[in-house]
Protein backbone atom coordinates (compact mmCIF):
# COMPACT_ATOMS: atom_id res chain seq x y z
CA UNK A 1 0.00 0.00 0.00
CA UNK A 2 3.04 2.63 0.91
CA UNK A 3 3.84 2.28 -2.58
CA UNK A 4 0.20 3.68 -4.21
CA UNK A 5 -0.85 6.91 -4.93
CA UNK A 6 -1.92 9.33 -2.75
CA UNK A 7 -5.93 9.14 -4.32
CA UNK A 8 -6.02 5.68 -3.91
CA UNK A 9 -4.77 5.11 -0.38
CA UNK A 10 -7.09 8.10 0.31
CA UNK A 11 -10.01 5.91 -1.70
CA UNK A 12 -8.71 2.74 0.52
CA UNK A 13 -8.49 4.67 3.96
CA UNK A 14 -12.09 6.14 3.26
CA UNK A 15 -13.93 2.60 3.98
CA UNK A 16 -12.58 2.54 7.33
CA UNK A 17 -14.21 4.09 10.46
CA UNK A 18 -12.69 6.13 12.97
CA UNK A 19 -11.54 3.19 15.22
CA UNK A 20 -9.95 1.33 12.28
CA UNK A 21 -7.99 4.59 11.14
CA UNK A 22 -6.97 4.78 14.57
CA UNK A 23 -5.11 1.10 14.64
CA UNK A 24 -3.60 2.12 11.41
CA UNK A 25 -1.90 5.32 12.76
CA UNK A 26 -0.06 2.97 15.39
CA UNK A 27 1.22 0.62 12.50
CA UNK A 28 3.98 3.19 11.87
CA UNK A 29 5.27 6.73 11.35
CA UNK A 30 4.31 7.46 8.16
CA UNK A 31 0.70 6.42 8.30
CA UNK A 32 0.29 8.44 11.85
CA UNK A 33 1.79 11.62 9.24
CA UNK A 34 -0.63 10.33 6.51
CA UNK A 35 -4.15 9.77 8.05
CA UNK A 36 -3.25 13.39 10.11
CA UNK A 37 -2.57 14.98 6.68
CA UNK A 38 -6.09 14.24 5.66
CA UNK A 39 -8.18 13.77 8.45
CA UNK A 40 -10.58 16.05 6.99
CA UNK A 41 -11.42 13.55 4.12
CA UNK A 42 -11.32 10.22 6.33
CA UNK A 43 -13.91 9.30 9.06
CA UNK A 44 -14.53 10.66 12.77
CA UNK A 45 -15.25 9.94 15.72
CA UNK A 46 -18.94 10.43 15.98
CA UNK A 47 -20.45 12.16 19.29
CA UNK A 48 -23.65 13.23 20.22
CA UNK A 49 -23.42 16.54 21.01
CA UNK A 50 -21.12 19.61 22.74
CA UNK A 51 -22.11 22.18 25.07
CA UNK A 52 -20.29 24.13 27.68
CA UNK A 53 -21.71 25.37 30.52
CA UNK A 54 -21.08 26.64 34.42
CA UNK A 55 -22.96 23.61 36.28
CA UNK A 56 -19.70 20.84 36.72
CA UNK A 57 -21.46 20.74 40.14
CA UNK A 58 -24.11 18.94 39.30
CA UNK A 59 -23.04 15.58 38.65
CA UNK A 60 -19.65 15.75 40.17
CA UNK A 61 -18.98 11.74 39.56
CA UNK A 62 -19.17 12.72 36.35
CA UNK A 63 -16.11 14.73 35.29
CA UNK A 64 -12.66 13.86 34.25
CA UNK A 65 -10.16 15.83 36.02
CA UNK A 66 -6.73 15.91 33.89
CA UNK A 67 -3.48 15.75 34.65
CA UNK A 68 -0.88 16.18 32.04
CA UNK A 69 1.39 13.38 33.32
CA UNK A 70 -1.78 10.75 32.67
CA UNK A 71 -2.16 11.78 28.70
CA UNK A 72 -0.60 9.66 25.99
CA UNK A 73 0.40 12.96 24.32
CA UNK A 74 1.78 11.86 21.33
CA UNK A 75 1.96 8.14 20.00
CA UNK A 76 5.80 8.69 19.17
CA UNK A 77 8.84 10.65 20.20
CA UNK A 78 9.15 12.32 17.18
CA UNK A 79 5.49 13.81 17.48
CA UNK A 80 6.10 14.43 21.58
CA UNK A 81 8.66 16.54 20.43
CA UNK A 82 7.74 18.91 18.08
CA UNK A 83 4.53 19.25 20.00
CA UNK A 84 6.52 20.18 23.03
CA UNK A 85 8.59 22.75 21.06
CA UNK A 86 5.85 24.16 19.85
CA UNK A 87 4.28 24.83 23.29
CA UNK A 88 7.68 26.18 24.53
CA UNK A 89 7.89 28.50 21.82
CA UNK A 90 4.38 29.62 21.86
CA UNK A 91 4.22 30.23 25.80
CA UNK A 92 7.18 32.65 25.87
CA UNK A 93 4.65 35.19 26.69
CA UNK A 94 3.86 33.85 29.87
CA UNK A 95 0.37 35.72 30.19
CA UNK A 96 -2.66 33.76 31.58
CA UNK A 97 -4.89 32.70 28.33
CA UNK A 98 -8.69 32.24 28.93
CA UNK A 99 -10.17 28.82 27.47
CA UNK A 100 -13.62 30.05 27.17
CA UNK A 101 -15.22 33.50 26.53
CA UNK A 102 -18.50 33.57 28.64
CA UNK A 103 -21.85 35.64 27.96
CA UNK A 104 -22.92 38.24 29.53
CA UNK A 105 -23.24 38.16 33.81
CA UNK A 106 -22.56 34.84 33.96
CA UNK A 107 -19.80 33.50 35.80
CA UNK A 108 -16.32 31.74 34.84
CA UNK A 109 -14.96 29.74 38.24
CA UNK A 110 -16.61 26.24 37.33
CA UNK A 111 -16.64 25.92 33.45
CA UNK A 112 -16.99 22.86 31.94
CA UNK A 113 -17.18 20.92 28.34
CA UNK A 114 -19.73 18.33 28.40
CA UNK A 115 -19.86 15.67 25.45
CA UNK A 116 -22.72 13.55 24.94
CA UNK A 117 -22.11 9.55 23.36
CA UNK A 118 -26.27 9.09 23.01
CA UNK A 119 -29.45 11.09 22.33
CA UNK A 120 -33.32 10.47 23.08
CA UNK A 121 -34.75 12.12 20.06
CA UNK A 122 -33.40 14.24 16.86
CA UNK A 123 -34.88 17.50 18.11
CA UNK A 124 -32.29 18.55 20.19
CA UNK A 125 -32.86 19.85 24.34
CA UNK A 126 -30.43 20.84 26.64
CA UNK A 127 -31.56 18.45 29.18
CA UNK A 128 -30.52 15.22 27.27
CA UNK A 129 -26.77 16.42 28.25
CA UNK A 130 -28.23 16.33 32.19
CA UNK A 131 -30.08 13.08 31.44
CA UNK A 132 -27.59 11.23 28.88
CA UNK A 133 -24.50 13.01 29.00
CA UNK A 134 -21.64 10.69 29.47
CA UNK A 135 -18.36 12.80 30.06
CA UNK A 136 -17.53 16.39 31.65
CA UNK A 137 -14.47 17.42 30.40
CA UNK A 138 -12.89 19.92 33.74
CA UNK A 139 -10.06 21.60 31.57
CA UNK A 140 -8.50 24.19 32.90
CA UNK A 141 -10.68 27.94 32.53
CA UNK A 142 -7.16 29.64 32.27
CA UNK A 143 -3.97 29.14 30.97
CA UNK A 144 -1.42 29.74 33.76
CA UNK A 145 1.48 27.71 32.64
CA UNK A 146 2.65 24.88 29.81
CA UNK A 147 1.42 22.13 31.26
CA UNK A 148 -2.29 23.64 31.71
CA UNK A 149 -1.61 24.41 27.60
CA UNK A 150 -0.67 20.96 27.03
CA UNK A 151 -3.77 19.35 28.63
CA UNK A 152 -5.81 22.33 26.75
CA UNK A 153 -4.25 21.17 23.08
CA UNK A 154 -4.24 17.50 23.68
CA UNK A 155 -8.10 17.64 24.34
CA UNK A 156 -9.03 20.17 21.62
CA UNK A 157 -7.29 18.75 19.06
CA UNK A 158 -8.96 15.44 20.11
CA UNK A 159 -12.60 16.88 19.95
CA UNK A 160 -11.83 18.78 16.27
CA UNK A 161 -11.10 15.26 14.93
CA UNK A 162 -14.80 14.13 16.31
CA UNK A 163 -18.24 15.36 14.42
CA UNK A 164 -21.30 16.05 16.51
CA UNK A 165 -24.95 16.05 15.67
CA UNK A 166 -25.03 19.43 17.84
CA UNK A 167 -22.97 21.74 19.24
CA UNK A 168 -24.44 24.22 21.49
CA UNK A 169 -22.73 27.61 22.01
CA UNK A 170 -25.19 30.10 23.79
CA UNK A 171 -23.50 30.65 26.70
CA UNK A 172 -19.77 30.00 26.28
CA UNK A 173 -17.26 29.75 23.54
CA UNK A 174 -13.97 28.68 22.73
CA UNK A 175 -11.49 31.28 22.56
CA UNK A 176 -10.57 31.63 19.14
CA UNK A 177 -7.63 33.10 19.95
CA UNK A 178 -6.57 30.67 21.77
CA UNK A 179 -7.01 28.37 18.68
CA UNK A 180 -4.84 30.36 16.46
CA UNK A 181 -2.23 30.43 18.89
CA UNK A 182 -2.15 26.72 19.59
CA UNK A 183 -2.56 25.27 15.53
CA UNK A 184 -1.59 28.45 14.20
CA UNK A 185 -2.47 28.01 10.60
CA UNK A 186 -3.75 24.65 10.38
CA UNK A 187 -7.28 24.66 10.24
CA UNK A 188 -9.34 23.57 13.15
CA UNK A 189 -13.01 23.13 13.12
CA UNK A 190 -15.92 21.54 15.01
CA UNK A 191 -17.82 19.82 12.67
CA UNK A 192 -21.66 19.85 13.35
CA UNK A 193 -24.63 18.51 11.38
CA UNK A 194 -26.89 21.32 13.82
CA UNK A 195 -24.81 24.71 15.52
CA UNK A 196 -27.11 26.44 18.13
CA UNK A 197 -24.79 30.11 18.35
CA UNK A 198 -26.15 32.98 20.79
CA UNK A 199 -24.93 36.46 19.69
CA UNK A 200 -24.88 38.77 22.99
CA UNK A 201 -23.32 41.96 23.55
CA UNK A 202 -20.77 40.69 26.35
CA UNK A 203 -19.05 38.69 23.76
CA UNK A 204 -16.91 40.77 21.96
CA UNK A 205 -18.32 40.33 18.37
CA UNK A 206 -15.44 40.37 16.53
CA UNK A 207 -14.55 37.32 18.39
CA UNK A 208 -17.46 35.42 18.72
CA UNK A 209 -18.13 35.65 14.81
CA UNK A 210 -14.60 34.49 14.35
CA UNK A 211 -15.22 31.02 16.02
CA UNK A 212 -18.63 30.56 14.33
CA UNK A 213 -16.72 31.58 10.97
CA UNK A 214 -13.48 29.52 11.06
CA UNK A 215 -14.21 27.06 13.49
CA UNK A 216 -17.59 25.67 13.28
CA UNK A 217 -18.16 23.48 10.13
CA UNK A 218 -22.43 23.05 10.75
CA UNK A 219 -25.36 21.68 8.07
CA UNK A 220 -27.86 23.86 9.97
CA UNK A 221 -26.85 27.15 12.03
CA UNK A 222 -29.26 28.49 14.12
CA UNK A 223 -28.71 32.26 14.96
CA UNK A 224 -30.58 33.50 18.42
CA UNK A 225 -30.43 37.14 18.94
CA UNK A 226 -33.51 37.09 21.14
CA UNK A 227 -31.48 36.32 24.82
CA UNK A 228 -30.40 39.38 26.98
CA UNK A 229 -32.13 41.82 24.43
CA UNK A 230 -31.16 45.53 24.97
CA UNK A 231 -32.45 48.47 22.73
CA UNK A 232 -28.36 49.95 22.52
CA UNK A 233 -27.27 46.10 21.34
CA UNK A 234 -29.81 46.32 17.72
CA UNK A 235 -26.78 48.28 16.38
CA UNK A 236 -24.04 45.61 16.92
CA UNK A 237 -26.93 42.37 16.17
CA UNK A 238 -27.41 44.20 12.67
CA UNK A 239 -23.84 44.30 12.06
CA UNK A 240 -23.61 40.54 12.94
CA UNK A 241 -26.68 39.68 11.12
CA UNK A 242 -25.60 41.38 7.95
CA UNK A 243 -22.14 39.67 8.09
CA UNK A 244 -24.29 35.57 8.68
CA UNK A 245 -26.28 36.98 5.55
CA UNK A 246 -23.15 37.83 3.53
CA UNK A 247 -21.37 35.10 3.85
CA UNK A 248 -23.87 31.82 2.30
CA UNK A 249 -21.05 30.14 1.48
CA UNK A 250 -20.90 29.42 5.36
CA UNK A 251 -24.17 30.09 6.73
CA UNK A 252 -25.66 28.56 3.84
CA UNK A 253 -28.85 26.86 6.03
CA UNK A 254 -29.72 29.13 8.57
CA UNK A 255 -32.46 29.84 10.85
CA UNK A 256 -32.75 33.25 12.21
CA UNK A 257 -34.41 33.65 15.86
CA UNK A 258 -35.35 37.46 16.11
CA UNK A 259 -37.15 37.80 19.87
CA UNK A 260 -40.19 39.80 20.29
CA UNK A 261 -39.86 43.50 19.69
CA UNK A 262 -36.79 42.90 17.66
CA UNK A 263 -38.69 43.38 14.31
CA UNK A 264 -35.52 45.19 13.16
CA UNK A 265 -33.94 42.29 12.40
CA UNK A 266 -36.89 40.60 10.30
CA UNK A 267 -37.47 43.87 8.24
CA UNK A 268 -33.70 43.87 7.94
CA UNK A 269 -33.20 40.38 6.31
CA UNK A 270 -36.52 41.24 3.93
CA UNK A 271 -34.14 44.77 2.74
CA UNK A 272 -30.80 42.86 1.93
CA UNK A 273 -32.95 40.97 -0.18
CA UNK A 274 -34.68 43.24 -1.57
CA UNK A 275 -31.81 45.36 -2.48
CA UNK A 276 -29.39 42.67 -3.94
CA UNK A 277 -26.75 43.01 -6.71
CA UNK A 278 -25.19 38.84 -6.06
CA UNK A 279 -26.96 36.29 -4.38
CA UNK A 280 -23.88 34.13 -5.15
CA UNK A 281 -22.84 34.90 -1.07
CA UNK A 282 -26.72 34.38 -0.20
CA UNK A 283 -27.37 31.33 1.73
CA UNK A 284 -29.58 28.92 0.23
CA UNK A 285 -32.26 28.90 2.83
CA UNK A 286 -33.33 31.27 5.46
CA UNK A 287 -35.80 30.96 8.11
CA UNK A 288 -36.94 33.60 10.47
CA UNK A 289 -38.51 32.61 13.82
CA UNK A 290 -40.51 34.32 16.32
CA UNK A 291 -41.67 37.31 13.80
CA UNK A 292 -44.31 39.44 14.59
CA UNK A 293 -47.02 41.18 12.58
CA UNK A 294 -45.03 43.86 10.81
CA UNK A 295 -43.40 41.52 8.67
CA UNK A 296 -46.58 40.85 6.75
CA UNK A 297 -46.90 44.59 6.33
CA UNK A 298 -43.77 44.97 4.75
CA UNK A 299 -44.27 42.13 2.67
CA UNK A 300 -47.72 43.32 1.66
CA UNK A 301 -45.93 46.50 0.35
CA UNK A 302 -43.13 45.38 -1.39
CA UNK A 303 -43.61 41.56 -2.53
CA UNK A 304 -45.83 39.91 -4.97
CA UNK A 305 -49.03 37.77 -2.82
CA UNK A 306 -48.67 34.46 -4.82
CA UNK A 307 -50.92 32.37 -2.29
CA UNK A 308 -52.93 33.88 0.42
CA UNK A 309 -53.77 31.55 3.77
CA UNK A 310 -56.71 29.84 3.80
CA UNK A 311 -56.94 29.00 7.58
CA UNK A 312 -54.16 29.05 10.28
CA UNK A 313 -52.93 25.40 9.70
CA UNK A 314 -51.89 26.77 6.00
CA UNK A 315 -48.97 29.15 4.80
CA UNK A 316 -49.47 32.26 2.66
CA UNK A 317 -46.51 32.62 -0.44
CA UNK A 318 -45.05 35.57 -1.82
CA UNK A 319 -42.79 36.23 -4.17
CA UNK A 320 -39.83 39.17 -3.92
CA UNK A 321 -37.78 40.60 -6.41
CA UNK A 322 -34.21 42.09 -6.34
CA UNK A 323 -34.68 46.20 -7.21
CA UNK A 324 -31.72 46.14 -8.78
CA UNK A 325 -31.48 42.62 -10.62
CA UNK A 326 -34.78 41.50 -11.50
CA UNK A 327 -34.08 37.98 -12.23
CA UNK A 328 -32.71 37.20 -8.73
CA UNK A 329 -35.97 36.20 -6.91
CA UNK A 330 -37.21 34.87 -3.77
CA UNK A 331 -39.91 32.71 -2.49
CA UNK A 332 -41.18 34.10 0.75
CA UNK A 333 -43.44 31.37 2.79
CA UNK A 334 -44.87 32.21 5.74
CA UNK A 335 -46.36 30.24 8.80
CA UNK A 336 -49.17 31.04 11.50
CA UNK A 337 -51.76 32.66 11.88
CA UNK A 338 -51.22 34.73 14.87
CA UNK A 339 -49.94 37.93 15.47
CA UNK A 340 -46.63 36.68 17.02
CA UNK A 341 -44.40 34.05 16.57
CA UNK A 342 -44.81 33.60 12.94
CA UNK A 343 -42.14 31.19 10.87
CA UNK A 344 -41.01 33.07 7.28
CA UNK A 345 -39.13 30.64 5.10
CA UNK A 346 -36.76 32.13 2.30
CA UNK A 347 -35.39 30.20 -0.95
CA UNK A 348 -34.02 31.56 -4.07
CA UNK A 349 -36.08 30.43 -6.77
Amino acid sequence: MLCLPTEIKLDILKFLNYKQLCSIKQTNLYFYDFINKYEGELAKEILYGIYIDDIKNVYPDKIIKLNVNNLNFALFDKQHEEINEQIEEKWSSGLPIPLYLPDQDLGGSNIVTWLSTAGISKYFVRSQFSEFHRVILELPTIITNKNQMKIVYYYLDRLFKCSFEYGIFDRFIFNPKLIQLLFGKISKQFYLIQSFLMFSKAYNSKDFFNFAMNHTISLLYRVQFYQLYRENNIKEYVDILQKVLMNGDKFNNVVIVCGNGMPKLSDLVINHIETLKDCSKMADKIVLNNTNINIITTLNEKAELIEKARDYMSKSIYKLSSKYNPKIKFSISIFGGGLLNKEIEIKRI
